[in-house]
């Protein structure tokens, strides 16, 4: 089967982005492979851009970027699928404060409203103007899914209180 040209650009731009995951780990290539399993030559073959013969798995990939914390693969992948890839943020298991939840994911919503009403104003969406809604739309879904997970905690909180069994 003949590979097409954007097919082709969106496994090279997935590729690259490997590569550099491990040319630029702040440890070097070596203790990568080492960290990973694998053998120092072989993790290169496998994200080196002109080699053919040689392909990371699925495993590996998911290795490479729990060992890095590195998610360039990650953000190939979503962007060659029309995507995009955000972090959760990391939210600890203290008391869920669930009304500063709420004002933030309210601000943010009222943020994001207030640019996309004046970008839109001149019935166009310049590129610096779409990046800032993208960037207020992401800091919304961060503070939603905050109060969401406060919101879990709760729940299961409530649960375990009733002797409910909690799934």
């Amino acid at each position: 089967m003949i590979e097409s040209a954007i097919e082709a650009a969106a496994r090279a731009q997935v590729l690259r982005a490997a590569f550099h995951t491990v040319e630029e780990h702040s440890r070097g290539a070596k203790a990568l492979a080492a960290a990973m399993g694998v053998q120092h030559k072989t993790l290169l073959n496998k994200v080196n851009p002109n080699q053919t013969s040689h392909h990371l798995s699925l495993q590996e990939t998911l290795r490479l970027m729990q060992v890095t914390k590195d998610t360039r693969v990650m953000d190939a992948l979503a962007e060659v699928l029309g995507g995009q890839f955000i972090c959760s943020p990391d939210v600890g298991q203290g008391d869920p404060k669930l009304m500063q939840d709420l004002a933030e994911m309210t601000m943010r919503f009222g943020e994001l409203m207030r640019e996309v009403a004046n970008d839109i104003a001149d019935t166009e969406i310049s590129n610096s103007e779409l990046a800032r809604i993208e960037k207020e739309a992401d800091q919304l879904r961060s503070a939603l899914h905050r109060l969401l997970v406060d919101l879990r905690s709760m729940n299961l909180r409530q649960r375990k209180c009733e002797g409910l069994e909690v799934l």
